[in-house]
């Protein structure tokens, strides 16, 4: 008997969207439909009293659950170092790192180009019990990095890729999951600000991160693509790619800038980082290491134009 794996309503909904650009059907609705279905789950769990957006305890929907978290976050005189499972040091391409010792080596560089990093693989629609509205599920929407820069009032939601052929990490599916991230971000911030605060400042005292989560009046969310530009920008610079043809590459540039030009009210960019899979330095014990850089982390370009990255 074969196992069907459930999918995420995110896949159910980006897998059309870029399907029906690649067929020329596409039209500007199909994003407003997507973001409406968003904002009808989370107006859903908060009627049901099932979103956790602030706990102090267990943590919301930025901070996750602590408990479980435990074994991979790591005390140090700076806060808290994420760790990750020892073999995810080779199950990327070319037994490179995968992405998630490449997120948590970005998370425990504390800081992307004006952004300081306050949490991480946030939960957005944490729910309170999981029994409860099962139709949703609580571990649906899950972004990679929170940002904050007070300068801007911005919060920043960052997804990281790190394989750039694969459907679910090329370029025009990130940006669908970073839309999906900054709709759900947007909509506790105006619903929610104050338990928001709370869960930012919860984050920044649990991480040892010194910022002073400010009223969120006047803030705005956004989002942004961050990856290394030798292992995920420079394969569509130089069109080579697992000898993906020409037609390949055009159709997801095509895919790119019909979203941009939808998406561009929470779009801020393209983090190209100048950090590669081969510059994490992990320290291993055991069974778990801890991914770092040894230099800070550097923006090589930010560019809010797939097509202008060079």
């Amino acid at each position: 008997m074969s196992v069907t794996r459930k999918i995420s309503f995110l896949q159910s909904n980006i897998g059309p969207i870029l399907s029906s650009i690649n067929n020329n059907t596409f039209h500007k609705q199909q994003i407003e439909d997507f973001k409406k279905e968003i904002e009808i789950k989370l107006a859903t769990l908060d009627k049901n009293k099932d979103l956790r957006v602030f706990d102090q305890d267990n943590g919301g929907v930025l901070r996750g659950p602590k408990k479980s978290r435990k074994k991979y976050e790591k005390f140090t005189h700076s806060g808290i170092d994420l760790l990750c499972n020892a073999k995810y040091l080779e199950r990327g391409r070319n037994n490179q790192p995968s992405e998630v010792p490449y997120m948590r080596g970005l998370f425990n560089a504390r800081s992307i180009g004006p952004y300081d990093i306050v949490a991480y693989e946030t939960p957005l629609m944490r729910k309170q019990d999981n029994k409860k509205t099962p139709m949703i599920s609580g571990r649906t929407v899950s972004c990679d990095l929170l940002g904050i820069n007070k300068e801007k009032k911005e919060l920043c939601c960052i997804e990281v890729k790190t394989v750039p052929e694969l459907r679910q990490t090329f370029p025009p599916y990130a940006l669908l999951e970073g839309f999906a991230y900054a709709v759900c971000l947007d909509w506790i911030l105006k619903k929610f600000p104050t338990e928001l605060a709370n869960e930012i400042q919860s984050c920044c005292n649990d991480f040892g991160i010194k910022i002073h989560a400010p009223h969120m009046e006047g803030w705005n969310v956004t989002f942004a693509i961050a990856a290394p530009h030798n292992d995920y920008f420079a394969p569509y610079i130089q069109k080579k790619l697992n000898n993906h043809s020409t037609e390949w590459f055009s159709r997801r540039l095509n895919e790119i800038t019909t979203l941009e030009k939808i998406i561009k009210t929470y779009f801020v960019g393209y983090f190209v980082i100048d950090q590669s899979l081969s510059d994490l330095e992990p320290k291993v014990a055991v069974d778990v290491a801890r991914p770092y850089f040894k230099q800070p982390v550097k923006l090589r370009q930010t560019s809010t134009q797939f097509k202008l990255i060079k």
